[in-house]
């Protein structure tokens, strides 16, 4: 199993790529600078590039039978790297012959804003607006190809370490400060990439 991993030096990214490499996956990091992935392995492969960047993308799918998605806009809150991302992904897939997607959004996109608490939907309304419409768009996107697309809406993502003890679903009981690490979101990833329930399916997951 070829897994390639698009934002695979942020800090979930960096955790699927680790992760997979310990169930033997031979995996792929998608990186725009190699620098800034420590991980070294002989089951891993690095790329260069820039994933706004629609020939390098589709040059980097080749080959692979996964492909995984964590990209963010960093710190930045008006960023559309996730958007044109992910239309580049999923063209680039769509002329290939890797059909599995699964990428990693954020709870509270799109018709999700309706069961995200109050507090917390005030600041995604207001101060991440930008960030959660760029990825309402990616997610329109992918829904609309004909590939095997999973979701992943984590909760307030948090550091810590990997338990697999959370919660997923369509609809999961979040509470109003709800939190998961990044290496639980990993995990999480990483078993649905033989899930066939999981097909053009959004799930969330929290503690």
């Amino acid at each position: 199993m070829k897994i390639l991993v698009f934002g695979a030096t942020g800090p979930t990214g960096q955790q699927i790529v680790s992760q997979g490499l310990e169930l033997g996956y031979k995996m792929t990091a998608f990186v725009r600078n190699s620098e800034k992935l420590a991980i070294r392995h002989p089951n891993l492969t690095i790329i260069t590039g820039n994933v706004v960047d629609p020939k390098k993308v589709q040059d980097a799918v080749k080959g692979h039978d996964v492909i995984m998605s964590a990209l963010g806009n960093g710190r930045s809150l008006k960023g559309d790297v996730f958007s044109i991302g992910s239309m580049n992904i999923v063209n680039a897939m769509e002329e290939s012959l890797c059909k599995r997607i699964i990428i990693m959004s954020a709870f509270g996109v799109g018709n999700s804003i309706n069961e995200v608490p109050i507090l917390l939907k005030i600041i995604y309304k207001t101060l991440l607006k930008k960030t959660f419409v760029d990825k309402a768009i990616g997610e329109r996107y992918l829904k609309q190809s004909n590939l095997d697309w999973t979701l992943v809406h984590p909760v307030i993502l948090a550091n810590g370490p990997k338990t697999t003890n959370y919660k997923t679903g369509k609809c999961i009981d979040i509470g109003e400060i709800p939190k998961i690490s990044r290496a639980d979101v990993a995990d999480f990833m990483l078993k649905l990439v033989d899930d066939q329930t999981s097909l053009r399916r959004t799930h969330v997951i929290s503690y």
